[in-house]
This record gives C-alpha cells, sequence and structure tokens, in this order.
C-alpha cells in the first residue's frame, strides 16, 4: 500500500512571506499585508539578487519584476480580505507535497 502525504493551506494560514537567499540561505521574512520591495542583495552574504538600474543581468532586465512581487502580494492581501468578508463562493487553497529528508538535502536545506 502506497500512502501519500500533502500539506493544505488557506490565505488565513499563511502568516508571513519571505526571501531565502541562494547563495548563503540567509532569510528575510514579512507579514502578508505590508509593501515590502526587494532588496537588491542579501542582508547577510551581500549577494546580488537584482541588478543595479542600468545593469543588465539575465533574467533582470526592468522593473517589471519589481511590480510582478508588488502584485502579487497585494492581490493576496486582497483575497484575504474577501475570504474574511465571506463574499466568496470559495476559499483559495495552496496545497504542497511533502518534502522528503533526501530533497531537502539535494537543495542545500537539510
Amino acid at each position: 500500500m502506497t500512502t501519500e502525504h500533502r500539506i493544505v493551506v488557506g490565505l488565513k494560514d499563511i502568516k508571513t512571506l519571505g526571501y531565502e537567499c541562494s547563495g548563503c540561505a540567509g532569510k528575510v521574512t514579512f507579514p502578508i499585508g505590508s509593501e515590502v520591495i526587494p532588496r537588491n542583495d542579501c542582508f547577510v552574504c551581500h549577494k546580488q539578487w537584482q541588478p543595479q538600474p542600468g545593469q543588465q543581468s539575465s533574467g533582470w532586465v526592468s522593473g517589471e519584476e519589481v511590480s510582478a512581487f508588488l502584485s502579487l502580494l497585494k492581490a493576496l492581501n486582497t483575497i484575504r480580505t474577501l475570504e474574511k468578508q465571506n463574499v466568496l463562493g470559495f476559499k483559495l487553497i495552496f496545497e504542497f507535497g511533502q518534502t522528503s529528508a533526501s530533497d531537502r538535502e539535494v537543495s542545500g536545506r537539510a
């Protein structure tokens, strides 16, 4: 018999969002509802997270990426408000598969 574990969360279960540095795994988190502009570099190791104005880098070529982050935060906050007001006929949920210890070791976060 095979069993599968899943983690299902709704927006009311999410207390904070954050960024994790791909260089040192340093993390910064902030509550949903706050408008936090992504940093340019890691606050721990100072690895550059996005290019400085005028600098070209693959994946980061304009301010659209920062706008996308802010739009996501604003959308999550708006949906949370609508859910609290019970005006929607549904709840937004996120489903995650259970991560095994070997998966965490491969990603460097064991």
